[in-house]
């Protein structure tokens, strides 16, 4: 979990900005992603100091960002949690966001829209 508190290991240049979709600030609470669910007050203290990060921006789900996720997933099948990534990768498109930093790029890796980026 302290991997999404730490920041980036390079220094960010005062014109650089860095996003985060509302999808991916749940990340370090997936049981997916953590052994132990955190409570809502741990929660909101990680989501908070994630914000925290200089120069990181929330990006916007603008409503054509629905009909983009919805092009996706006809093109990308998927089904439960997984039409979650199509997704983010609709809110990246809808903002002109080309490159993604994820831990889990071979869910990314099929969007040949964005670059996948490991941390």
């Amino acid at each position: 979990m302290e991997r999404y508190l730490r920041q980036p290991k390079r220094k960010v240049r005062p014109d650089e900005h860095r996003t985060v979709t509302a999808g991916r600030l749940r990340e370090p609470l997936s049981p997916r992603r953590v052994a132990v669910a955190s409570s809502p007050t741990d929660a909101l203290r990680m989501i908070s100091a994630m914000l925290a990060f200089p120069g990181l921006h929330v990006l916007p789900a603008p409503a054509h960002a629905v009909v983009g996720w919805w092009e996706l997933l006809r093109c990308h099948p998927v089904t439960g949690g997984d039409v979650f990534d199509p997704q983010i990768a609709a809110t990246m498109q809808a903002n002109r966001g080309q490159r993604i930093y994820i831990f889990n790029t071979d869910d990314f890796e099929v969007f040949p829209e964005l670059t996948v980026v490991t941390p």
